[in-house]
């Protein structure tokens, strides 16, 4: 295909045009002449050839014309489906672009069209020459000219001079009356009280606007406003937008506001309205505590300056009062909630919180509280030691102290002391000094066993005994009584019943004393808990209550056995052992606490404590909700730490309390609880936006004072004493109408209403709470009143009326508006009779209408008075003036020559070319006729306003419009103007200008393989927008047919295989065809052929032709034992050359249950856990399995592989020696190599990991052991010496006893081993088994020599045998696990080895064919 490149060797060319009429009452913006020039040239890639733009150059200097160059649209058709939109602005394209698969057609066309611009008057200028320029874009720029000459025809313009026009000329004045204003009113508030009430600290702007109104106008109704109190609020003078600063309700709690309105008049006038402002409370005070001491423990008050809910104070404690206390949430008296022990704990100091019950802010103060315990005499005196023990030389005066301890303080805890029982001692009664009273001799020999009583001078007072033991003299030959223990022991459990048996206690005679023995116990305070049977000496539980572990853990029980004047002294310590007696107690019973909503989970609430008097796990405490959890939103964690936290955000408009039931649990045996009740207030937060409710709209009318009330603006916040505030949004209060009290929400107006102008306002509306906002609209309708008048639609009416029309002949309408509403707005229309003769209106649609036959009279002028009048109370009205003229008769109608004009045009024709002439007559006398098209849309053509003529005016396109038809009108100049029309109808013959278009983008088929030659497979259809021989088309495939397969029938579009030909899956599966279209194959060579593509992709489908197939004769691998199941051993392949699914191949394993193979993958992998040692399925010393693996395909063709397994034994057991140490004898004469015993271990492993290799732990010079057997034999003599390599000193068999560490294990790599003791004794008590030393220094060195030699040859040796077995290591690694082994001989005869590793050592052998045999 070759395209023709254009050059721009066309100027633009114009028709001859004829002078043009134009009358001097034509519009502006009339259109008076079309402008037409045609380049040959086209505009091919935008190069500007054939685009033309039209100028005036000359001829236009008072600028009344100008040529419309406007965008018009142009629809763009495709062969595809959808349609696209250009503008093209001031061009004309005349060029046309041809494109091989997109073709656009120029539905609508463009024309430049001059047009008047400004307004003609014949009287000034009545003809115009004017110079046209055309001028195309391309490069050089080629230009043209013309000259246009349009005459301008004369009207009736211009008013009479006393000489009579048609139609006749009048004007008219409006007189317009101004009434000045006085100030004669003041200003008027719509409220004179307004009440608001303001919250405390916060400052608020535009909380009120205090609107006034005045009657006035002008400067006498503008409005200055001002009032104050405290100088707290403010007002805006021009607005009277009220504000005030943070107010203290406490401070001052009430305001009363004067606000004046004064207007600027002369002279000025006031106007007052009060405004009462109530400040609301906001929680902003601490509470104070006031502690004053009462009848109970104590009693605390709190009190809060704030009102209300914000002022009422709830008491609790801290959860440092272990319980001991507890106060009144509402009173605060504080009370005592458990014993006391003053020698606990002498003081007690815990912290008491009040809490107010603000809503957001609450607020809350602590005070510590410092109890003081006063005591009690409940501790008696006890001695700390029984018996105190002194020994005294015979005529010695001496002194002794002792001392018992009283816990209580002041006179409960001074003690006295007493001697109950001596004549030989006295006491000192407050210090507790022992003196002797006389001289100790011969008489105070012995010992002396002094009664000492301690009292405390409380009342009652207490008292305890102690004993002093005092021996005066020596011990020779004394005799006495004794406990056979100093001090015993014993632990008993605190619940012990009463007669338990707690210990013994025996005492005993010492010396030659003999008598009965007495035992009692001596510690008074011990007496109410233990006895003592004072004959056995036995000792039992007494009273269970004294027993106490968390009071007293230990106890000390002194006693005493007495026999005569004999006294002996022991000590027992009893134990106690804690049992679970104590429930768990809360330190207060109730808690309260508040929490805010909305925190976020795991929030800290509170901590609550108890507290359990037992120990260990008894006393370990877990804490739980047990009740008043309903909603789930609590837990306790850790559940031993008493902290209450939340589990879900808590929501205050849900929920706003809680009462929590809280058990204490402890971890004894038989576990005990207690419990306590906590309060949880939600606090609440602003989490709720308000919400306005639905509004109705509101009507208000337009004679409403300014501050009239409009509406209460009310919203909802679920939120609890929200403060919310009102305002108007953003240009929501149109032209500042409207005012809001902020606070109260109270809507007012601000402005004075005309519902002409506006009939209704669409107030938008925003309340906040300071947080979250939300906003309305609200519908303000203005009711009308009557204060507007009719106006007529014209100053004046004019009527031309045609001589002898008759009589009810409607004349003219005339139209009067009232810009009020309803009944104020239907208006009646009047004339005045005497001046209405002939004529008559219709009161309602004010159409005057003939009376009687009208005359034509040159010398009458008929001039009616119209009223309109409206229905308002009282009604308003105007008057508008009708001028009727009489005029003669245009009698006929334009008539055409022909009733219809046909003709054809190609479609091809050049834009300007005359198509055809249309032509009427008119009888009346000199009437001047215009032509034109008065069709409906957009055409193609033009028509010579004067002479009738068609011409061309865009491009033709047959495919989209084969014909055009249209009506031409005429129209003469008479009054009235009358008409007629013709039709004419273009037939437009069509040229080859189409290509033609595929009906599918692309095609395919899909063929298996085996598809017969010439049968049609697909078809492809192209069409051809043309008609008969241009729409013709013949099929031929132009690429991808190199080798000849397909053909395509010409006419059809049939495509088939080749005679003799098929397809080949294999060899290629796509083929992609380029089909071409042609049209008009049968035409002239001199007609230019159109072509279209499309691409034709065959899909080449594959038939089973092939077998899967293996390349490997079989498979051989191996496993470890003990593997799971599903480890993976190796992977089976098969291949077939077949595609698709043909090609897919599924796998099957047959013969064994004991694997399984993946049907897609072809992985082979254990389905049991093996066991080497228990592979019973298996003959005797065999470890290897066998089975066959089949490929198969979709058909089923199937191929087959068999297929080895062996089971690799782990090291999983220990050798394990016969005996833990051996014992073995030799002769001192023995000969190296001499066996002199056996070791033997066993190993429950079988394969390799149950062999057993022995060697030496520790070398030995002299012996060693056989690797496999076990047996231990002579290395070398034992009198020949070794040679030591650090002192070159020859040593021999140095004991005759040697110990071996014997070790066995199986060799392998990670081996597990054991160990055995040899003991070998040697004999040199044999005739010659003398061990002799022998030295020599040629000896020492010939030795030495060959100990170098041989350790360097075996170094060699080992370094030789480590590089070969790292190069096999090496290259057994890199080879694969599983090995397609190759073997001749029957395949159950060839694989019984030995060993995994034979296999492993000799695949390579394998791999080329070796075969081994069975070993």
């Amino acid at each position: 295909m070759i395209f023709i490149q254009d050059e721009n060797d066309n100027a633009p060319a114009f028709p001859a045009y004829s002078p043009i009429s134009v009358k001097e009452d034509r519009e502006i913006d009339y259109p008076v002449f079309t402008v037409i020039a045609v380049d040959n040239d086209s505009n091919v890639n935008n190069s500007g050839f054939g685009v033309v733009s039209y100028e005036i150059v000359d001829g236009n200097q008072d600028n009344k014309f100008y040529i419309d160059t406007k965008t018009d649209k142009y629809e763009i058709n495709s062969i595809y489906s959808g349609s696209l939109e250009i503008e093209i602005d001031k061009t004309i394209h005349t060029g046309l672009c041809w494109w091989i698969f997109f073709y656009f057609y120029l539905i609508d066309n463009y024309k430049s069209i001059l047009r008047i611009k400004q307004t003609l008057d014949r009287e000034v200028k009545d003809r115009y020459i004017l110079n046209i320029s055309a001028s195309d874009h391309g490069s050089p720029r080629q230009e043209s000219f013309t000259s246009l000459i349009i005459n301008v025809e004369d009207v009736n313009d211009n008013a009479p001079h006393f000489d009579a026009g048609n139609p006749m000329r009048y004007d008219t004045a409006t007189v317009i009356i101004n009434v000045t204003d006085t100030n004669d009113n003041a200003p008027e508030f719509d409220e004179k009280v307004v009440t608001l009430k303001i919250p405390e600290n916060t400052e608020q702007t535009n909380i009120h606007m205090a609107v006034a109104g005045d009657k006035d106008i002008g400067e006498n109704a503008k409005i200055v406003y001002s009032g104050n109190e405290d100088q707290m609020f403010t007002i805006q003078p021009e607005t009277g937008r009220l504000s005030c600063k943070q107010l203290d309700r406490e401070g001052k709690h009430t305001y009363n506001l004067t606000i004046m309105g004064r207007d600027l008049g002369q002279p000025s006038r006031p106007g007052y309205c009060n405004v009462l402002v109530s400040v609301t409370d906001q929680n902003d005070n601490d509470p104070r505590e006031d502690v004053a001491i009462g009848s109970m423990v104590l009693q605390v008050s709190a009190s809060d300056a704030d009102e209300g809910t914000n002022g009422h104070v709830t008491y609790s404690l801290g959860n440092d009062t272990d319980g001991l206390f507890q106060v009144d949430s509402e009173t605060g008296n504080i009370t005592t909630n458990r014993a006391f022990d003053r020698e606990k704990n002498s003081s007690i100091t815990f912290v008491v919180i009040a809490k107010d019950g603000g809503l957001y802010d609450i607020r809350n103060a602590t005070a510590r509280v410092t109890v003081k315990i006063t005591d009690v005499n409940d501790n008696y005196p006890i001695f700390q030691q029984i018996p105190y023990r002194k020994n005294l030389s015979a005529g010695a005066e001496r002194k002794s102290t002792i001392m018992a301890e009283d816990k209580d303080e002041g006179l409960n805890g001074k003690v006295t002391y007493s001697i109950t029982n001596s004549q030989f001692f006295r006491i000192d009664d407050n210090t507790g000094e022992i003196f002797t009273s006389q001289t100790l001799d011969s008489n105070a020999l012995g010992y002396h066993y002094l009664q000492i009583l301690a009292v405390d001078l409380g009342t009652p007072p207490l008292r305890s005994e102690g004993v002093v033991v005092v021996h005066v003299g020596s011990d020779s030959g004394a005799t006495g009584l004794r406990f056979t223990n100093q001090t015993y022991y014993r632990t008993l459990q605190e619940n012990s019943a009463v007669d338990t048996f707690v210990q013994i206690v025996t005492a005993e005679f010492v010396g030659m004393a003999t008598g009965t023995i007495s035992y009692r116990i001596v510690s008074v305070n011990s007496e109410t808990a233990f006895r003592v049977d004072q004959a056995t000496g036995n000792i039992y539980v007494k009273d269970p209550s004294k027993l106490d572990y968390e009071q007293n853990p230990t106890m000390h029980v002194f006693l005493s056995a007495s026999s005569g004047v004999m006294n002996a002294y022991t000590t027992l310590v009893v134990n106690l052992q804690d049992v679970n007696d104590n429930a768990p107690r809360f330190a207060q019973d109730r808690y309260y606490t508040s929490t805010w909503e909305e925190q976020k989970i795991n929030t800290f609430v509170t901590q609550v404590m108890a507290v359990d008097l037992d120990s260990g796990q008894n006393a370990d405490i877990t804490y739980n909700i047990i009740s008043g959890d309903d909603d789930r939103v609590f837990d306790i964690f850790p559940p031993h730490s008493g902290i209450v936290r939340t589990k879900f955000p808590l929501d205050f408009e849900t929920r706003k309390s809680y009462r929590l039931v809280i058990e204490a649990v402890d971890h004894g045996l038989s576990p005990k609880s207690g419990t306590c009740i906590l309060k949880v207030d939600v606090v609440d937060i602003n989490d709720q936006a308000p919400k306005f409710p639905n509004s109705p709209p509101v009507n208000i009318s337009e004679g409403r004072e300014v501050g009239a009330f409009v509406a209460q603006i009310t919203a909802n916040d679920v939120d609890k004493n929200s403060i919310l505030l009102y305002d108007f949004g953003s240009h929501g209060n149109p032209d500042d109408t409207f005012s809001i009290d902020r606070l109260s929400g109270r809507l007012t107006l601000a402005k004075k209403l005309d519902r002409e102008s506006r009939s209704h306002y669409d107030i938008g509306l925003v309340v906040n709470d300071t947080k979250f906002a939300a906003m309305t609209i609200l519908r303000v309708n203005v009711d009308d009143i009557n204060d507007n008048a009719p106006v007529f639609m014209q100053q004046s009416y004019q009527k031309t009326l045609e001589e002898t029309t008759p009589a009810n002949t409607p004349v003219i309408t005339v139209n009067a508006t009232d810009a009020d509403a309803g009944v104020n707005a239907q208006i009646t229309y009047k004339m005045d009779i005497i001046q209405t003769q002939g004529f008559r209106i219709d009161q309602q649609t004010g159409t005057i209408y003939t009376s009687q036959t009208v005359v034509y009279n040159p010398d009458q002028q008929i001039i009616l008075i119209v009223k309109a009048e409206d229905g308002g109370v009282p009604p308003m009205s105007s008057v508008v003036a009708v001028h009727i003229q009489i005029t003669r008769v245009n009698r006929y109608s334009p008539v055409f020559s022909h009733t219809t004009y046909r003709r054809s045009i190609s479609e091809d024709a050049r834009k300007g070319i005359s198509v055809l002439r249309v032509s009427a007559s008119d009888r009346d006398d000199n009437q001047e006729l215009d032509y034109s098209i008065i069709s409906q849309g957009s055409i193609p053509f033009q028509i010579n306003q004067k002479n009738g003529d068609i011409t061309l005016s865009g491009s033709l396109d047959r495919d989209t419009v084969p014909e055009y038809r249209f009506v031409v009108g005429v129209t003469d100049h008479g009054t009235p103007v009358k008409s007629s029309s013709t039709e004419v109808i273009l037939t437009v013959d069509d040229v080859n200008d189409q290509a033609p278009y595929f009906v599918q983008k692309s095609y395919y088929a899909e063929l298996n393989e085996s598809y017969p030659s010439e049968h049609t497979f697909l078809s492809v259809r192209a069409k051809d927008n043309d008609i008969g021989l241009n729409a013709e088309i013949q099929y031929t495939i132009t690429s991808g047919n190199d080798d000849g397969l397909f053909i395509v029938h010409g006419r059809t579009g049939d495509i088939v295989i080749m005679s003799n030909m098929s397809l080949d899956y294999e060899k290629k599966k796509m083929h992609t065809l380029i089909v071409c279209a042609t049209d008009c194959p049968k035409c002239p060579s001199t007609v230019r052929k159109l072509s279209a593509f499309v691409s034709v992709t065959v899909n080449v489908t594959d038939v089973n032709d092939h077998s899967p197939v293996f390349h490997v004769p079989f498979y051989y691998s191996s496993v470890f034992e003990n593997q799971t199941e599903n480890t993976k051993i190796f992977q089976a392949h098969a291949i077939d050359k077949d595609g698709g699914p043909f090609g897919v191949v599924t796998y099957q394993l047959l013969g064994s249950n004991l694997f399984k193979i993946n049907k897609t993958s072809g992985w082979v992998s254990t389905n049991v856990r093996f066991d080497f040692e228990n592979l019973n399925d298996l003959p005797p010393n065999t470890y290897s399995y066998r089975f066959r693996i089949t490929a198969s395909d979709i058909s089923g063709n199937t191929a087959e592989v068999s297929t080895v397994i062996r089971i690799k034994d782990l090291d999983e057991s220990d050798p394990v020696f016969t005996k833990e140490k051996y014992s073995f004898g030799v002769r001192g004469d023995a000969k190296p190599g001499t066996i002199i015993g056996r070791v033997v271990a066993l190993d429950k492993d079988k394969g390799e990991a149950g062999r057993v290799y022995y060697s030496l732990k520790y070398a030995n010079d002299y012996f060693d052991i056989e690797n496999t057997k076990g047996d231990v034999f002579v290395k070398r003599k034992f009198s020949e010496n070794v040679p030591v390599q650090s002192t070159r000193v020859k040593r021999e068999l140095s004991a005759q006893d040697v110990t071996l560490v014997i070790e066995a294990s199986t060799g392998m790599e990670n081996s597990r081993k054991s160990t055995a003791v040899l003991n070998i004794e040697v004999d040199e008590s044999c005739a010659g088994c003398r061990i002799q030393a022998q030295k020599t220094e040629a000896e020492t060195d010939s030795q030495t020599t060959i100990i170098l030699v041989v350790v360097f040859v075996i170094l060699a040796v080992i370094l030789i045998i480590v590089i070969v077995l790292l190069l096999i290591r090496n290259r057994f690694r890199k080879a694969p696990k599983t090995v397609a082994q190759v073997y001749e001989g029957a395949f159950d005869e060839g694989f019984d080895f030995l060993t995994v590793q034979v296999m492993e050592h000799h695949h390579r052998m394998l791999m080329s064919g070796v075969q081994i045999q069975k070993l």
